[in-house]
């Protein structure tokens, strides 16, 4: 039995074609990301991917009080979720990579 079809409207990554910086580099402590368009739109993901680099990586699901940890060098994908923004918990200097869909 099928599960039906998901349908998605827009696609949201940390690296931007105008930049192509292959890591997002986070700038201040317990940083929060919200997922914007090329609007400047937010946007409510319902499927994202997490990438870590060279260290572990704790996040926040907004406004959850609960997080995912991400290993080095691992991915943690979540899907059929309303996503609005994640906080990447701990100091500022963190290295990720996200991906994700929306409706």
């Amino acid at each position: 039995m099928g599960i039906g079809s998901l349908l998605h409207s827009g696609f949201l990554s940390s690296i931007h074609k105008d930049s192509l910086t292959p890591w997002y580099t986070t700038s201040s402590e317990n940083e929060t990301i919200i997922f914007q368009d090329e609007n400047n739109v937010p946007q409510n993901l319902n499927s994202l991917t997490i990438m870590s680099n060279e260290t572990e990586l704790f996040i926040q699901i907004l406004p959850s009080e609960y997080c995912v940890y991400i290993p080095v060098k691992s991915s943690v994908n979540i899907d059929a979720c309303n996503i609005k923004k994640i906080k990447v918990l701990g100091s500022s200097g963190q290295y990720l990579r996200y991906y994700g869909l929306f409706c």
